[in-house]
């Protein structure tokens, strides 16, 4: 993996956790699907996994990506499906649409 050109020292686990976020982007993956998936070949807990997953967090933090993976209660771990510049438009979007449905026209620039 490269961040910013540089390479970044992954542990395989930690490989197969990243890519199975990213092929389910925007989607939560729940624990029984990352044991099951990564860790099919041998009886491990939930403990690894939240090590596993603690690990790559820091790891993509001292990268400058905090934040990018998100833990959804009741619901799993999961990669943001858009990116912050996306969510700020559809924001702004969503503030203009409000404006017009209670009548206040086309905002002012």
């Amino acid at each position: 993996m490269l961040a910013n050109g540089t390479p970044v020292a992954l542990a395989p686990k930690a490989v197969a956790t990243l890519a199975l976020l990213v092929e389910r982007a925007g989607t939560p993956v729940a624990k029984d699907e990352f044991l099951d998936t990564i860790w099919s070949d041998a009886d491990v807990g939930e403990a690894t996994l939240a090590q596993n997953v603690y690990l790559l967090r820091r790891t993509l933090r001292l990268h400058g990506l905090d934040g990018a993976i998100r833990t959804l209660r009741a619901a799993g771990t999961s990669l943001p499906h858009r990116s912050r510049a996306t969510r700020r438009r559809r924001r702004h979007v969503g503030r203009h649409r409000r404006r017009l449905r209670r009548g206040g026209g086309r905002p002012s620039r």
